[in-house]
């Protein structure tokens, strides 16, 4: 039997099914509530920024040519951060709270386009830990970067600070509970159509012709009247 599917059919199983649909999206939105309140765990960010300044000189051509360098070694600054030499010695000022495993995981390196101010943005369910090892690892980047290439233009521009009521930026809630719904959605008009492919119940006198048999007429519905 060819299936059709009208938009009048359309709505009279939406009509028939609407309690599937409902069902589904509860339990969607309940599921992804349970995960967000009680069982995902908050994550808190926190950073700081330092910059790569250019040495002080007089000449105007050798304070351009200081800044192209600089802006150059960022990459190569970015990738000292996060390396085994300075995340050891940041390892060593928390007093081995972490290995250089987690904090590789939780610290975040970047920069804008041609601009000398790296930002460390560090993650962690513990928000006073990011501030913690977000200062830290400044610090020791600071101090550290004397030694590795012989320079000392690196200026802490803003330091981590533990904020009185923080914020975790993930999970995100309120779009988490936003995508639930539209899985629910979707899962209830998935079973809405399953249910209406796989039904081969004769309804109407459409389904009698779709058999090839031949249609002699209709019966109305007789209600039993009271005496």
């Amino acid at each position: 039997m060819e299936d059709i599917i009208d938009l009048k059919k359309l709505l009279v199983s939406l009509k028939h099914n609407k309690w599937w649909l409902v069902g589904a999206i509860i339990f969607s939105v309940g599921m992804m509530s349970i995960y967000l309140w009680l069982i995902a765990t908050p994550i808190y960010q926190s950073h700081t920024q330092i910059l790569i300044s250019q040495t002080e000189t007089k000449d105007i051509v050798l304070q351009s040519q200081n800044v192209q360098a600089n802006l150059d070694l960022i990459d190569t600054y970015n990738v000292i951060i996060k390396s085994p030499r300075i995340l050891g010695e940041v390892s060593k000022e928390l007093k081995n709270q972490y290995s250089e495993d987690e904090l590789t995981q939780a610290i975040q390196v970047s920069n804008a386009s041609n601009s000398q101010i790296i930002d460390i943005k560090v993650e962690s369910s513990n928000p006073n830990a990011a501030v913690k090892i977000a200062n830290t690892t400044a610090t020791t980047f600071q101090k550290e970067i004397m030694s590795i290439m012989k320079v000392d233009n690196v200026t802490i521009l803003s330091e981590a600070r533990v904020e009185a009521n923080p914020k975790p930026i993930k999970p995100q809630k309120p779009m988490m509970i936003i995508v639930s719904l539209f899985i629910g959605v979707f899962v209830g008009v998935a079973i809405m159509f399953t249910r209406n492919l796989v039904d081969r119940t004769i309804k109407n006198d459409r389904d009698v012709q779709l058999l090839g048999v031949t249609f002699l007429g209709t019966i109305s519905e007789i209600t039993e009247e009271a005496p």
